[in-house]
């Protein structure tokens, strides 16, 4: 994406072992995928940061980008976008959130149970 994008992005995994099985690593490919195209579309960011770690029980997975922020508006209207990200959270128990950033850009911040499972999920891999 960074390549065809223009788009900086760094991933950071901590710890570097860290181990997702089959339809739940797929699940959260996909949500930082999503997350990473509305960056592309709507930010004007140059720059994208994608951490995950864990916090005791949960995973936590954050994507933060330098860009305009998102608008209360826009976190009330969810486009499709922000939809498929909540929705492909609610197959692993998860919950997210979008944020401003104070220095500028948007934050995302999805935690779910660890290990993770998916449960049935409605998505298709591309």
């Amino acid at each position: 994406m960074s390549r065809r994008t223009g788009l900086t992005i760094t991933l950071d995994v901590d710890p570097p072992a860290l181990s997702l099985g089959g339809d739940a690593a797929t699940t959260v490919f996909r949500i930082v995928q999503e997350a990473l195209t509305n960056v592309v579309r709507h930010a004007n960011a140059s720059r994208a940061e994608v951490l995950i770690h864990l916090a005791g029980s949960r995973l936590v997975l954050e994507v933060q980008d330098d860009g305009v922020g998102i608008s209360d508006l826009a976190q009330r209207s969810a486009g499709f976008g922000m939809v498929g990200i909540r929705e492909r959270v609610d197959t692993v128990g998860g919950d997210a959130s979008w944020s401003t950033v104070v220095t500028g850009g948007t934050l995302l911040r999805v935690t779910a149970p660890y290990p993770v499972v998916a449960v049935e999920s409605k998505f298709e891999p591309e």
